[in-house]
């Protein structure tokens, strides 16, 4: 496979799955680099075909984005715009690939191509964030649930809230390990392991010294317990999100220069 990715993605991509997608598109333009150079800048029938089909790929893509924006308010504004963006080049490359201007040479197509796989790239880092902004209220919905067990007086309704809170966290933990497998970037991998390592191993110490604390409430040391395994649990949540924050940062933090149309 050709290592063409970081000569022409000018910005980090921090995840696994936006790499995969855009690399066969990198490739493709690395190939039509190599006619370019063997052609000396000509137009051939092989680079026309080469960038007509990242052409229909990036158009596939930008479809694929629509359909997120639709389903996630959150960032359907963001996404919208980026997709719009990024079709103006779309439509200024199929010009160029259907058009038979003598002027337009395989260089101008080129940097059309590099150019719409660079919109495509932040179309899918917005995508990607989507899933963040789930994991934020997912952790959201499991400090409800934590404070709920703090509140608990009777053993009954504290079952159906710990249920619930083990159903919640259960969630959260698939979001976190799917996004800790898409990460590149390895000591973040294992801060995200570490959460939830310590989160599967502070579930059942708060069930059982939650239910000492209410049936036994002349102890102290249930309610102490349960209170030292909340706060673990409160600090690694803190953790979590500022975390998931900075990831957020460094995503929208490439995404500075918008992409304007070539030609």
């Amino acid at each position: 496979m050709l290592q063409t990715f970081s000569s022409i993605i000018d910005f980090d991509v921090q995840t696994k799955s936006i790499r995969g997608a855009i690399n066969p598109l990198a490739n493709q333009v690395a190939i039509m680099s190599s006619y370019y150079n063997k052609k000396k800048g000509v137009k051939s029938r092989k680079l026309l075909h080469h960038a007509k089909y990242v052409n229909e790929i990036c158009y596939e893509l930008i479809k694929f984005a629509r359909e997120v924006a639709k389903e996630h308010p959150d960032v359907e504004y963001e996404l919208n715009q980026a997709c719009n963006r990024t079709c103006d080049v779309y439509n200024v490359m199929k010009m160029k690939i259907e058009g038979d201007d003598k002027h337009d040479s395989a260089g101008t197509i080129i940097d059309i191509a590099k150019q719409l796989i660079n919109n495509v790239a932040r179309i899918l880092i917005v995508t990607d964030s989507a899933d963040l902004i789930l994991i934020d209220k997912t952790i959201e919905d499991v400090k409800q649930c934590l404070k709920a067990v703090e509140q608990s007086i009777e053993i009954c309704a504290f079952d159906e809230i710990f249920q619930k809170l083990r159903s919640v966290m259960d969630v959260l933990m698939k979001q976190i390990a799917s996004r800790q497998m898409d990460l590149l970037d390895s000591q973040k991998k294992d801060e995200l392991g570490l959460v939830r390592s310590m989160w599967m191993r502070c579930k059942e110490r708060l069930y059982t010294s939650s239910r000492v604390a209410i049936v036994h409430p002349e102890l102290d040391s249930g309610v102490t317990n349960r209170n030292l395994v909340l706060q673990e649990i409160s600090d690694s949540i803190k953790k979590l999100q500022a975390l998931i924050k900075i990831i957020i940062i460094i995503k929208f933090g490439s995404l500075n220069t918008n992409s304007k149309p070539s030609g």
